[in-house]
This record gives structure tokens, sequence and C-alpha cells, in this order.
């Protein structure tokens, strides 16, 4: 589980909560994300509607950069949803 706010300037994703992961993805994900960088949680955001994603393939088919968190937390799946107030998304909820 990952929880995460929009920055004020709209350009980062902060994380709030994170649960489930090894201390080593934590360092991987970090405190936040770029909406510049090539995400489910940031696409999201971005569309305002659900990113589901059932296999590391098809997330690497997406997001190229990214899945190896996915391997290293043997998720088989993962679903960003935006969090949102009215018509704006202001964060994102992410299950694996």
């Amino acid at each position: 589980l990952v929880l995460g706010l929009l920055s004020d300037d709209g350009a980062t994703l902060n994380w709030l909560h994170m649960a489930g992961y090894s201390p080593a993805i934590e360092a991987q994900i970090g405190s936040g994300l770029s909406m510049k960088q090539p995400s489910a949680a940031a696409d999201a955001v971005r569309t305002a509607a659900p990113v589901l994603i059932s296999s590391v393939t098809e997330y690497r088919e997406r997001y190229p950069a990214g899945g190896q968190w996915m391997i290293e937390a043997d998720a088989a799946s993962i679903g960003s949803w935006p969090l949102m107030v009215g018509s704006r998304a202001v964060g994102v909820l992410g299950l694996m």
C-alpha cells in the first residue's frame, strides 16, 4: 500500500504512508515521485482515472524504466486509484 498527495505546485507525489514494502523497496521508491516520471501512480493522478496493471510484463510495456520494484516485492499486479476532491485529482492510493 502506498498513499501519496500531490504537492502544491503539482510537480511531485509525496508519499504519506507505505506499508508492505521491504526497506530496500522503500529506499528505491523514496519519499516521493516526480509527476514527470512515467508510472502508474503518476498516470492515475494525471488522468484522474484508475490504472490497473495485471503483471510485471504489462508494467514494463507501459513504463519501460520501471517494474523492478514489483519483482522485488513479489507483486503479481497493482492498482493505482486517484484521490479526488471534486473533479481534481489530489493524490493516489496504490495497492499491490
